[in-house]
């Protein structure tokens, strides 16, 4: 019995180790399954080896047959996320200006934009910090691939040694389309080599090793940057400092031109030379740059307890205007190195920011120094806590609803400076800083008040605890009914408490923000309730018992706006008295616009209450009923968002404005004209030295300076269609995004005067600067 026992054990033995084995051998043998990845998983602009993994993931996933158990949101979403596919988007071949030739081992950059579509809209995005990189081949030709799942919209820069750069500016490609740009030359441009030296035209001091390598990185950090046409042609350069000799090399090309040098170091500063003459087909002689050290203060920071400071704490100079003229981070070691900037005065005016939670001490704060001082010595400490006690006034019943609890120093008039939710009585704010502020608490239920704001100074010692008293709201019953005493329904009844300045009504969640720095205004005006009127003409508002500075508004379309103030509490239904009001059709008049790109607005003359803005239909038809009679100002207003070019860069004004006064005593039907303060258009063609002057910026701005929008250049040197109002302008060339440094900016050479609604092309010839 007990051997039959033994071998049937081993032959359940025997069985299991040959269905392993079998088991074994088929799972090595079958494709390994890979787990299922939806479409919409693959990460916006993915490129290079991961996305072709997800690719491949998608596709597979897209041929496999649908599964009953597939969740029916996954396969939604799939659905309406098509894959994406690695195209060709953009192919072309780069040569030489001069003769044509190839220009091989040349670099193409391309910059997406944009390569994500979704119920036929196209999101255009900022440009990638991580461009595409490709090298043209023995030819020149070049293709672009990148995956996409629409239509494609992207930049192009091409960058050659020797060579200027050339870009192309929002290039689209349709999904499965390819854009052909054929070729595309690169002008000459010249070499520019040289080495940095001090103040005396020596050869940069010679120090220890590591102190070299040191300075090098300082070095390595910035360029020695000439403008040019582009921000990003200063990265393009490649420009290495060899931590030896310190010589560099730009090896993308200067154009023919003057073209102005700039150091960007903190520590240093560039004495000469400032710019570099490059003129067509010489060679640019080895330049020697000579720096010198930056005048500097330095100092420490200390907690007051001499123990050191883990944290981020800047320290900066000011004039004594309040404009800043440096800035710097205490280093770990609780040193820090404050760098003279251009402009800055002889004596200086220092303050140090502590980090969250710390404050420095009032008697180290706002030192005078002069530059080259090196005793600069601040002290921070902790800021403390304030605790405060909130309770409903009249019954000093403690509030348990959430509250929002902001607090702004007297000097911070940018941010609020401290702002917490807090869940209980007794709050304790931390990290209150000293001096005088501001404090505003602001309840989550909408049957409390937000308190006024308080004046409070913190002194240097103990902070006493401070008592907020929050005043409850009642129901007030409010009646809206026409002159024949009528009920209104569906009319907006709305408390408000009244204020020289306007607060737009918010929820006590969205309280909870940068607007608290208005709210902190005590003569704000904010609404306290609304509410609309019932069939009955009836609403329910909760107001606080003291209606003093309390006013009650109704409105409602076909009847006038009525305000009542001087309220008093009764249990009777408060009522308000709506008369009808004037109606006002009409239409502007300004031929080959489209109004419903416009802006409308009323204004009344006496009292002056701005009526919201009134919309237009396309041929600037409108109708607005409920009109108080009177006299009104209509107001329509042009702004460069309208037909301005896509590559608008800056600049958003208004561009005109039309006023017709009005006398409203009985419904009207007009016909205003606008055409005589209607923008005009220009096209605009520039030329720099007889030449197009491609990848640059053309701004316009009129007889008192104020600006209306730069505009990017084609390859032909032309900027589109602009609008501009009418009058005399000045045009500026820019070699680079309007942003950046002015000295990028060659001044136009000639005027122009655009008269109203006036269709016209100009060229505009300019000359580089000496």
């Amino acid at each position: 019995m007990g051997s039959r026992r033994r071998n049937l054990l081993g032959l359940l033995l025997l069985v299991a180790s040959v269905g392993s084995l079998v088991w074994f051998l088929q799972g090595e043998a079958a494709p390994r399954r890979e787990p299922r990845k939806l479409a919409h998983e693959l990460p916006l602009g993915a490129r290079e080896r991961g996305a072709e993994v997800v690719a491949a993931q998608v596709t597979r996933r897209a041929e496999e047959p649908s599964s009953e158990s597939a969740a029916p949101a996954a396969n939604a979403m799939l659905d309406t996320e098509p894959p994406y596919r690695r195209c060709v988007l953009a192919r072309g071949r780069l040569v030489r200006s001069e003769d044509g030739s190839p220009l091989a081992g040349a670099r193409v950059e391309a910059i997406a934009l944009s390569c994500h579509q979704s119920d036929g809209v196209i999101w255009e995005g900022d440009h990638s910090a991580y461009p595409v990189s490709i090298e043209s081949d023995a030819e020149g030709r070049f293709e672009y691939r990148d995956f996409v799942n629409g239509e494609a919209i992207f930049d192009l820069r091409f960058l050659a040694r020797g060579r200027t750069v050339r870009e192309l500016h929002k290039v689209r490609a349709p999904l499965g389309e390819t854009a052909e740009l054929g070729d595309l030359a690169l002008a000459w441009g010249a070499i520019v080599r040289g080495r940095i030296v001090d103040a005396e035209g020596r050869p940069f001091p010679e120090f220890e090793e590591e102190h070299a390598l040191e300075l090098s990185r300082v070095w390595s950090r910035f360029e020695v940057q000439h403008f040019r046409k582009h921000r990003a042609q200063s990265y393009a350069t490649d420009t290495e400092v060899s931590a030896i000799d310190f010589e560099f090399t730009f090896e993308v090309g200067f154009p023919p031109g003057t073209w102005p040098l700039e150091l960007h170091s903190e520590g240093w500063q560039l004495l000469g030379p400032d710019r570099v003459e490059v003129r067509a087909g010489e060679p640019v002689p080895p330049l020697e740059l000579r720096v010198a050290p930056t005048a500097c203060v330095e100092g420490r920071l200390l907690y007051e307890d001499g123990k050191p400071i883990h944290s981020i704490t800047t320290v900066e100079a000011l004039r004594e205007d309040g404009v800043c003229v440096g800035r710097t981070w205490v280093r770990s070691n609780e040193e820090f190195t404050l760098f003279a900037e251009p402009g800055a005065p002889a004596v200086v005016r220092v303050r140090a920011r502590g980090p969250a939670g710390h404050e420095v001490l009032p008697e180290t704060q706002d030192q005078r120094a002069s530059w080259g001082q090196r005793d600069l010595l601040f002290r921070l400490r902790r800021a403390r806590s304030l605790v405060l006690s909130i309770v409903e006034r009249g019954t000093g019943a403690p509030v348990s609803s959430a509250v929002t609890v902001c607090y702004q120093a007297e000097q911070e008039t940018h941010a609020v400076e401290l702002s917490v939710r807090c869940e209980k009585d007794g709050h304790e704010i931390e990290g209150v800083r000293s001096g005088r502020g501001r404090l505003l608490v602001v309840p989550a239920d909408d049957h409390l008040m937000p308190s006024a704001p308080l004046s409070i100074e913190i002194g240097m010692g103990e902070i006493e605890a401070l008592r907020v008293e929050l005043e409850r709201k009642s129901e007030q019953r409010v009646r809206v009914l026409d002159v024949e005493g009528r009920p209104i329904p569906g009319a907006l009844v709305q408390a408000i408490h009244r204020g020289t300045s306007w607060i737009e009504n918010r929820s006590a969640a969205e309280w909870f923000s940068l607007e608290l720095l208005r709210l902190l205004d005590p003569a704000a005006s904010f609404t306290v309730a609304a509410a609309r009127t019932d069939g009955d003409g009836s609403a329910e508002l909760l107001l606080p018992a003291d209606l003093s500075s309390i006013s009650l508004r109704a409105t409602c379309t076909g009847f006038e706006t009525k305000l009542r103030g001087e309220l008093a509490r009764s249990e009777a239904p408060l009522e308000l008295v709506l008369e009808r009001g004037v109606a006002l059709r009409g239409r502007w008049i300004a031929p080959g616009w489209d109004f419903e790109r416009l802006r409308f607005r009323l204004e009344a003359a006496e009292p002056a209450d701005s009526l919201p803005q009134i919309a237009l239909s396309a041929q600037g038809e409108f109708a607005v009923d409920g009109l108080r009679p009177g006299r009104y100002v209509a107001h329509l207003k042009w702004w460069n968002d309208y037909r301005f070019g896509p590559q608008r860069e800056e600049g958003f004004v208004a561009l005109a404005e039309e006023r017709v006064e009005l006398e409203l005593d009985a419904p009207r039907e007009l016909a205003l004209d606008a055409s005589r303060s209607a923008p005009g258009f220009v096209r605009a063609r520039a030329t720099l030295d007889g030449t197009a002057p491609a990848s640059a910026y053309l701004r316009w701005r009129n007889e008192h300076g104020t600006c209306f929008g730069a505009y990017a250049l084609d390859a032909q040197g032309a900027a589109g269609e602009v609008a501009l109002p009418p009058g005399r302008y000045r045009a500026e060339l820019l070699l680079s995004r309007p942003h950046e440094h002015p000295s990028r900016v060659v001044l136009a050479a000639a005027e122009t005067q655009i008269a109203p609604d006036e269709q016209r092309e100009v060229t505009l010839a300019f000359r580089s600067r000496g």
